[in-house]
Protein backbone atom coordinates (compact mmCIF):
# COMPACT_ATOMS: atom_id res chain seq x y z
CA UNK A 1 0.00 0.00 0.00
CA UNK A 2 1.93 3.06 -1.21
CA UNK A 3 1.80 6.34 0.74
CA UNK A 4 4.20 8.83 -0.84
CA UNK A 5 7.75 7.69 -0.10
CA UNK A 6 6.35 5.17 2.40
CA UNK A 7 4.67 1.82 1.89
CA UNK A 8 2.78 -0.56 4.15
CA UNK A 9 2.71 -4.26 3.27
CA UNK A 10 0.47 -6.67 5.19
CA UNK A 11 1.98 -10.17 5.03
CA UNK A 12 0.33 -13.56 5.59
CA UNK A 13 2.07 -16.88 5.01
CA UNK A 14 1.11 -20.49 5.53
CA UNK A 15 2.74 -23.85 4.93
CA UNK A 16 0.97 -27.17 5.43
CA UNK A 17 2.65 -30.53 4.91
CA UNK A 18 0.39 -33.55 5.25
CA UNK A 19 2.47 -36.61 4.41
CA UNK A 20 -0.63 -38.84 4.01
CA UNK A 21 1.11 -41.61 5.92
CA UNK A 22 -0.22 -44.05 8.46
CA UNK A 23 2.08 -44.34 11.45
CA UNK A 24 2.96 -47.74 12.84
CA UNK A 25 5.02 -48.94 15.77
CA UNK A 26 8.12 -50.96 14.96
CA UNK A 27 7.81 -54.66 15.63
CA UNK A 28 10.08 -57.66 15.42
CA UNK A 29 11.85 -57.53 12.07
CA UNK A 30 10.18 -54.23 11.05
CA UNK A 31 11.28 -50.60 11.25
CA UNK A 32 8.89 -47.83 10.20
CA UNK A 33 9.79 -44.29 9.21
CA UNK A 34 6.86 -42.39 10.70
CA UNK A 35 6.63 -39.11 8.82
CA UNK A 36 5.04 -36.45 11.01
CA UNK A 37 2.71 -33.81 9.55
CA UNK A 38 3.59 -30.18 10.17
CA UNK A 39 2.30 -26.71 9.45
CA UNK A 40 3.29 -23.06 9.88
CA UNK A 41 1.17 -19.91 9.75
CA UNK A 42 2.35 -16.32 10.26
CA UNK A 43 1.25 -12.76 9.71
CA UNK A 44 2.67 -9.33 10.12
CA UNK A 45 3.43 -5.99 8.56
CA UNK A 46 6.32 -4.45 6.66
CA UNK A 47 6.90 -0.71 6.70
CA UNK A 48 9.16 0.71 4.02
CA UNK A 49 10.62 4.10 3.19
CA UNK A 50 12.26 5.18 -0.07
CA UNK A 51 15.52 6.39 1.44
CA UNK A 52 17.38 6.42 -1.88
CA UNK A 53 16.28 6.59 -5.51
CA UNK A 54 14.51 3.31 -6.38
CA UNK A 55 15.61 1.79 -3.04
CA UNK A 56 13.55 1.29 0.09
CA UNK A 57 14.62 0.48 3.63
CA UNK A 58 12.23 -1.95 5.31
CA UNK A 59 11.29 -2.78 8.90
CA UNK A 60 9.05 -5.80 9.45
CA UNK A 61 7.43 -7.90 12.12
CA UNK A 62 5.96 -11.41 11.97
CA UNK A 63 4.05 -13.39 14.55
CA UNK A 64 3.55 -17.05 13.79
CA UNK A 65 3.03 -20.58 15.00
CA UNK A 66 4.67 -23.82 13.89
CA UNK A 67 2.95 -27.07 14.77
CA UNK A 68 4.41 -30.53 14.52
CA UNK A 69 1.91 -33.37 14.60
CA UNK A 70 1.82 -36.39 16.85
CA UNK A 71 3.98 -39.48 16.51
CA UNK A 72 2.09 -42.62 17.50
CA UNK A 73 -0.35 -40.42 19.45
CA UNK A 74 2.32 -38.49 21.40
CA UNK A 75 2.36 -34.70 20.93
CA UNK A 76 5.63 -33.09 19.88
CA UNK A 77 7.46 -30.83 22.34
CA UNK A 78 8.75 -28.82 19.36
CA UNK A 79 5.60 -26.89 18.45
CA UNK A 80 6.21 -23.19 19.02
CA UNK A 81 5.06 -19.61 18.62
CA UNK A 82 7.57 -17.20 17.15
CA UNK A 83 8.23 -13.53 16.59
CA UNK A 84 10.51 -12.21 13.86
CA UNK A 85 11.89 -8.69 13.96
CA UNK A 86 13.14 -7.88 10.47
CA UNK A 87 15.28 -5.28 8.70
CA UNK A 88 15.77 -5.13 4.98
CA UNK A 89 16.47 -3.30 1.78
CA UNK A 90 14.59 -3.57 -1.51
CA UNK A 91 15.04 -2.00 -4.90
CA UNK A 92 17.64 -1.12 -7.49
CA UNK A 93 20.23 1.29 -6.05
CA UNK A 94 22.21 0.99 -9.32
CA UNK A 95 21.28 -0.05 -12.86
CA UNK A 96 23.36 -3.24 -12.45
CA UNK A 97 22.06 -4.21 -8.98
CA UNK A 98 18.69 -5.41 -7.61
CA UNK A 99 18.15 -6.15 -3.90
CA UNK A 100 15.44 -7.94 -1.93
CA UNK A 101 16.91 -8.62 1.51
CA UNK A 102 14.98 -9.25 4.73
CA UNK A 103 16.65 -10.65 7.85
CA UNK A 104 16.44 -10.62 11.62
CA UNK A 105 16.19 -12.61 14.83
CA UNK A 106 13.60 -15.35 15.26
CA UNK A 107 12.50 -15.53 18.92
CA UNK A 108 10.70 -18.74 19.99
CA UNK A 109 8.20 -19.59 22.71
CA UNK A 110 8.01 -23.38 22.96
CA UNK A 111 4.60 -24.80 23.92
CA UNK A 112 6.21 -27.34 26.24
CA UNK A 113 9.81 -27.73 27.34
CA UNK A 114 11.81 -29.60 24.70
CA UNK A 115 14.36 -32.22 25.78
CA UNK A 116 17.21 -30.97 27.97
CA UNK A 117 19.77 -31.36 25.16
CA UNK A 118 17.90 -28.73 23.09
CA UNK A 119 18.92 -25.07 23.39
CA UNK A 120 15.49 -23.62 24.17
CA UNK A 121 16.66 -20.00 24.59
CA UNK A 122 18.85 -19.89 21.48
CA UNK A 123 18.12 -16.92 19.22
CA UNK A 124 17.86 -18.06 15.62
CA UNK A 125 18.13 -15.99 12.47
CA UNK A 126 15.59 -15.66 9.71
CA UNK A 127 16.97 -14.69 6.30
CA UNK A 128 15.21 -14.28 2.96
CA UNK A 129 17.63 -12.51 0.64
CA UNK A 130 18.16 -12.14 -3.08
CA UNK A 131 20.86 -10.08 -4.78
CA UNK A 132 20.81 -9.81 -8.57
CA UNK A 133 23.80 -8.50 -10.52
CA UNK A 134 23.51 -7.41 -14.15
CA UNK A 135 27.15 -7.22 -15.33
CA UNK A 136 26.11 -6.95 -19.02
CA UNK A 137 22.82 -6.55 -20.90
CA UNK A 138 22.88 -10.28 -21.65
CA UNK A 139 24.05 -11.66 -18.29
CA UNK A 140 22.28 -12.06 -14.95
CA UNK A 141 23.89 -13.39 -11.78
CA UNK A 142 21.61 -14.11 -8.82
CA UNK A 143 22.70 -14.88 -5.26
CA UNK A 144 20.03 -16.12 -2.84
CA UNK A 145 20.09 -17.09 0.81
CA UNK A 146 17.30 -18.43 3.00
CA UNK A 147 17.46 -19.50 6.62
CA UNK A 148 14.62 -20.43 8.95
CA UNK A 149 13.65 -22.88 11.70
CA UNK A 150 11.07 -25.55 10.95
CA UNK A 151 9.72 -28.78 12.42
CA UNK A 152 11.39 -31.93 11.15
CA UNK A 153 9.36 -34.58 9.35
CA UNK A 154 10.87 -37.89 10.37
CA UNK A 155 11.31 -37.33 14.07
CA UNK A 156 10.01 -35.03 16.73
CA UNK A 157 12.56 -32.27 16.42
CA UNK A 158 13.29 -29.02 14.60
CA UNK A 159 16.11 -27.91 12.35
CA UNK A 160 17.44 -24.78 10.69
CA UNK A 161 16.87 -25.00 6.97
CA UNK A 162 19.69 -23.05 5.31
CA UNK A 163 20.06 -22.71 1.55
CA UNK A 164 22.45 -20.74 -0.63
CA UNK A 165 21.90 -20.42 -4.39
CA UNK A 166 24.09 -19.02 -7.13
CA UNK A 167 22.71 -18.81 -10.67
CA UNK A 168 23.98 -17.34 -13.93
CA UNK A 169 21.98 -16.79 -17.11
CA UNK A 170 23.14 -15.54 -20.49
CA UNK A 171 20.62 -14.37 -23.08
CA UNK A 172 21.88 -15.12 -26.58
CA UNK A 173 18.65 -14.10 -28.33
CA UNK A 174 15.02 -13.47 -27.34
CA UNK A 175 14.41 -17.18 -27.95
CA UNK A 176 17.59 -18.73 -26.54
CA UNK A 177 18.98 -18.39 -23.00
CA UNK A 178 21.51 -20.64 -21.26
CA UNK A 179 22.31 -20.82 -17.60
CA UNK A 180 24.10 -22.63 -14.82
CA UNK A 181 23.59 -22.77 -11.10
CA UNK A 182 24.78 -24.15 -7.82
CA UNK A 183 22.85 -24.72 -4.60
CA UNK A 184 24.14 -25.57 -1.14
CA UNK A 185 21.50 -26.89 1.24
CA UNK A 186 22.35 -27.32 4.94
CA UNK A 187 20.23 -28.47 7.83
CA UNK A 188 21.41 -27.79 11.37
Amino acid sequence: IPAGKWFFRPVVSTYVHDFQTGQQASGPGYVYDNFIDRWDVSGGLDLGYEAFAKTKLVVGYRYGHQEQGKRLGVASPYSSDYQRFLLGIEGAPAAWLKLAVLAGPDVRDWRTSPPATFKEDEVLWFVDASITLLPTKADTVTLKATRFEQPAFTSQSVYEDIKYDLAWRHKFTDQFTAGAGFALHRRL
